[in-house]
This record gives structure tokens, sequence and C-alpha cells, in this order.
């Protein structure tokens, strides 16, 4: 099973007791002429304790967002509905990281806990991942997606493959854009794994285990990954 991480430098995260939760803002949502009132979003965090992984604490993340389409509800139609996300974070003791598990809203949380607690600042980094591919020197790299691509109707392209490092697509689709996240396989000395690696530091697990081993992974993974941060200082909150 896949299970997809992005790493953040943060500052002055809020301080919690184990089973103490807070509850960022209320966002005031879409409004119309024809309602009385709407509802609002916001997060709901919480410190469960240690993670599996010793070197973790675990949080409960609850994460609200609009969401369009058409449902229906006591036999009336609906047109929009709040969602709610669940996501984990894992601070990293004694370091200013933390990742989170479910990446697709987890900018969005950390923008919104800034909201809430003005001193708290989030920061996502660069990889250079042409330089880390010339690190695995080919032979590791399995897959990649193509973004802002220069050619007719297209723009973002995924091969894979066993030598799709030398393939006439990978050629034509670097040569006319850039690799936004490159597909490896590792090995570190807890297995093989199978891991998608991206420009803004998402890490996707594709063979994702339990919880201690994800972390412990994400621990070797960081080794390999650092030495090709170009920065870790983009601002994610104001």
């Amino acid at each position: 099973m896949a299970r997809g991480y992005k790493r953040y430098r943060i500052e002055n995260f809020p301080e919690l007791q184990i089973g103490q939760e807070i509850v960022t803002d209320h966002q005031l949502g879409m409004q119309f002429d024809t309602e009385e009132k709407d509802d609002q979003v916001h997060d709901v965090i919480k410190l469960l304790g240690y993670s599996e992984h010793h070197k973790f604490h675990k949080y409960q993340i609850w994460h609200e967002a609009w969401d369009s389409g058409i449902w229906r509800y006591q036999n009336q139609r609906l047109t929009r509905i709040i969602s709610i996300q669940e996501m984990f974070g894992y601070l990293e003791l004694n370091t200013p990281y933390m990742y989170i598990q479910r990446t697709k809203y987890s900018d969005s949380f950390m923008k919104r806990l800034a909201e809430t607690y003005k001193e708290f600042h989030a920061y996502e980094r660069e990889v250079d991942l042409y330089k880390l591919m010339d690190n695995l020197q080919g032979k590791k790299i399995t897959g990649a997606w193509f973004g802002d691509l220069k050619i007719r109707d297209v723009r973002t392209a995924a091969i894979f493959g066993e030598r799709v490092t030398t393939s006439d697509e990978w050629s034509r689709y670097n040569s006319r854009g850039k690799v936004t996240s490159v597909q490896v396989q590792i090995s570190l000395n807890s297995g093989e794994f199978s891991v998608q690696l991206s420009r803004d530091g998402k890490i996707t697990l594709q063979n994702a285990q339990n919880e201690r081993e994800d972390m412990e992974t994400l621990i070797g993974l960081e080794i390999l990954i650092k030495p090709f941060v170009t920065r870790d200082d983009v601002a994610i909150t104001l």
C-alpha cells in the first residue's frame, strides 16, 4: 500500500499535553443570497503521544474543506458539503521537523494553523532531483513524472521501466520539461523499498508497512536526500 508524507521545517508549533486538542479559528465559507448563514471550516489537532517509533510524537489532525458536487440528504439536493480529512503529523523529537501523512491538504493545514497562531511558521524544501538522480547513477531509477512540458496539448507525463533513463521518451520529455518527481528503488537497513521523491519534499512509500517501519524508512531516506536539498526555507505560511 502506498503512503505519502511531506516533511516541513516548523517554528513555534503549539505545545500540547497528551490527549489535549486545539481548534483553529473558524473560516467562513461561501455564502449564497438564499441562505441565512453558512457553516464554517476549521482544523482540530490532538497530541496522541509517542508514535510507534520512539523518535516521534504523533498528532491526529482533522482538516475540514469545502467539497463541490451533487449529493442527496433527506430528499434534498446539496451542491457543496464540508468534507473532513483525517491526517497524522509526526514531530521528530528535538528537531524542528514534522512529517504530515496524507499530503493533499497538508499545506492548507499549515496555513490555517498559522492564521490562528501568528507565531507559528512552516517551510517546505526544494530537492535537486537531477543531482539526486546523478548520484543514483540511473540504475535504481524506475520512473519519473515530468511537468511544464513544452509539447502541444501535453503539460505533464509519466514514464516507467527498468531502463527508463536511457529511453527515447526520457530524452524527449527531459528536453522539453522538468522532472517533478522520480521513482527509485532504494536499499536501506530495513530492506528494499520503492519510493517516489518529489521536488517539494513529498515522499511516497510505494510499499508502506506499519507506522514504526515507515518512520524508520523516512529517517534512512533523509540521509540520502539531505545532500541534495537546495533550500529548506520556502515559506508555506506568512
